[in-house]
């Protein structure tokens, strides 16, 4: 099973690298603070629409490096650093 670390690229300024951090922040808060049946309509939703169209090829995933658990903070200082474009994943 691969996990990903969250976040994106580096921004192109500091004002919207800080945006970014915010909304991010803002969108791991939303889910915190939703009821279970509500983060059950979303996971069903994303395996109704989204799954299908990475599985058709229509959405490509982007991913930028893969490490092992070994190398987690590697990975970790990478992810902070935001010098990457597509995702920083985790795998046994």
């Amino acid at each position: 099973m691969l996990k990903k670390l969250g976040g994106g690229g580096k921004s192109q300024s500091s004002k919207r690298g800080k945006e970014s951090k915010s909304n991010e922040k803002d969108q791991m808060a939303a889910l915190v603070y939703r009821t279970p049946e509500m983060k059950t309509s979303i996971v069903e939703e994303v395996q109704g629409k989204v799954m299908p169209a990475i599985e058709n090829g229509d959405v490509k995933l982007v991913i930028h490096k893969v490490f092992t658990f070994e190398e987690a903070a590697e990975a970790h200082k990478l992810k902070k650093s935001g010098n990457h474009i597509g995702k920083i994943l985790l795998h046994p």
